[in-house]
């Protein structure tokens, strides 16, 4: 399947709101500022004019503090998601590639991501992409997010970091 990967820009903001939730206290537009800035690159997946997945590039390091303690030149892939209705069909391998490469063209020599220990099927992938085990095999990635009746929960997810070499 023909996607088109780039980066989020402010014209396509208003479609964003709509069509994909924004981390909770991290609407799109802060997520843009920070990419003017040149700390990430926040992706966006199309197909047609619908945005079907995003995913983000930290350049400055991995967003965890003992993970950048260990990694603190290594770019950081991290919240992938693609639309249920469009997995298993190479669009998140399309995504990590277009990451790899950006890292590539800015002259990083490997490029990591966090994958929850409770997702074989991600796991899987990531290996199958190249991606091997780092010294960081357990640490946690906290986040809230606002569910449909309005509460705030908050997730634990205990993490394990990949990392792959890039040429």
């Amino acid at each position: 399947m023909h996607v088109d990967i780039r980066p989020v820009s402010e014209d396509v903001l208003f479609i964003l709101y709509k069509n994909v939730r924004a981390s909770y206290k991290r609407p799109h537009a802060i997520e843009l500022r920070d990419q003017s800035l040149g700390l990430l690159t926040f992706y966006v997946v199309w197909l047609e004019h619908q945005p079907i997945g995003t995913g983000f590039v930290r350049w400055d390091g991995p967003r965890d503090p003992d993970v950048h303690k260990a990694y603190p030149t290594c770019p950081e892939i991290y919240r992938l998601g693609i639309n249920p209705d469009f997995q298993s069909q190479g669009i998140g391998t399309q995504l990590i590639g277009t990451c790899e490469q950006e890292a590539q063209k800015r002259g990083f020599r490997q490029i990591g991501l966090g994958v929850a220990h409770e997702n074989p099927r991600a796991y899987a992938l990531y290996r199958r992409l190249g991606y091997s085990h780092s010294s960081i095999e357990r640490y946690i990635d906290e986040y809230q997010f606002q569910a449909q009746d309005g509460a705030v929960k908050t997730v634990r997810d205990p993490l394990r970091f990949l990392v792959k070499g890039l040429r």
